[in-house]
């Protein structure tokens, strides 16, 4: 079986823009991400048999003891599952709760959790903000052994070092492009005026349509194991940065991440995309009422951050895919990881 190693260390690099030291959206000081995978087989109180390939993966936005909203913005095209919380986010442009992915049918039970984990710190995290995604071919969804129990042990094992990729957490029972698909992660290092920024970003890769990438696998005598995988599926992107932004520019950075992506996203798919800024905090301990004063860049020097999302993104999606491990599902599926020829050929300049 091939390596699985990232986009980089197989010498292919995506946009000019260096990356942070851990190339991960944990380069943002503060950030962590926690996984929680399972794989396993068993009966459920019915007595039927379940092959549960499922998880959690949690972004933990800043330390959830503390009191704390950061700003956010968001943009969604055509999402196949459900985003809780999005309305809110959209309406205040504030985050306190994590930013939380898993499947389909645990994502009420997950929204619990992260209220009970405010609750037990003695306070809020409304909205709770969890993306659902589409892991039916690999998972029987409706097993739905996930509990709070699973969504606590992924935020408290969070971590702020290398992200784990590929089959792991939410992106264990992921496939796409017709191909084993997952999470990933990259970043960026910009200057602006003379000041360092860091953005980074963590994708899941859920079900995308493989036409496309069917035709050059048979061109390339590779073709897809996974054909019948031909259902609207979506991109999830979570991005964060340390530059200073108002919520109607991360609202672009979130816009920028997500309509960059024509030549990875199908007509078909949908795209959910969140971006929140760790500068600008607002502190939630103090008493109100509080004016407060937010620092931003002007808009006619955004353009390396625009650019820096769109190269953590593409980038973040191509490690998904590279750093997946072949997962056997339900109804005998495979999901195989994509070879790394087929994968050099799809995603090379100037399709990025």
């Amino acid at each position: 079986m091939t390596e699985r190693k990232r986009m980089r260390d197989w010498g292919l690099q995506v946009g000019e823009y260096p990356p942070g030291p851990l190339n991960a959206i944990t380069d943002v000081s503060g950030v962590k991400v926690g996984h929680l995978t399972v794989i396993k087989d068993e009966s459920i109180s019915s007595g039927a048999a379940k092959c549960i390939r499922t998880g959690i993966t949690a972004v933990v936005p800043y330390p959830l003891k503390l009191e704390r909203r950061l700003l956010t913005g968001s943009f969604f095209m055509r999402p196949s599952g459900d985003v809780s919380g999005y309305e809110v986010i959209d309406d205040f442009c504030y985050l306190k709760s994590p930013v939380v992915l898993t499947n389909s049918f645990s994502a009420g039970r997950i929204y619990n959790g992260i209220l009970s984990i405010g609750f037990g710190l003695k306070r809020d995290l409304w909205p709770p903000i969890v993306v659902s995604l589409d892991a039916s071919y690999l998972n029987d969804m409706d097993a739905r052994i996930l509990q709070e129990k699973h969504l606590i042990e992924a935020v408290e094992t969070a971590s702020t070092g290398r992200v784990a990729e590929g089959s792991m957490g939410a992106g264990v029972g992921l496939v796409s492009y017709g191909w084993k698909g997952g999470i990933g992660s990259s970043s960026r290092r910009v200057t602006i005026l003379g000041e360092i920024y860091h953005l980074g970003s963590l994708v899941a890769t859920s079900n995308l349509h493989s036409t496309s990438t069917t035709l050059e696998g048979a061109k390339a005598g590779k073709p897809s194991p996974s054909p019948a995988v031909d259902k609207a599926g979506t991109l999830a992107i979570v991005s964060a940065t340390d530059a200073p932004l108002l919520p109607h520019q991360l609202k672009g950075i979130a816009r920028e991440s997500a309509l960059s992506l024509s030549s990875l996203v199908s007509p078909e798919d949908g795209i959910v995309s969140l971006a929140f800024s760790t500068a600008n905090v607002i502190n939630n301990a103090e008493e109100g009422p509080l004016t407060y004063q937010f620092q931003w860049i002007e808009e006619r020097n955004l353009s390396p951050l625009f650019l820096a999302v769109r190269e953590a993104v593409k980038e973040a999606v191509g490690n998904s895919l590279l750093m997946a491990s072949p997962v056997k599902g339900r109804m005998d599926r495979e999901g195989v990881p994509i070879p790394l020829e087929l994968f050099k050929r799809l995603f090379s300049e100037p399709r990025l």
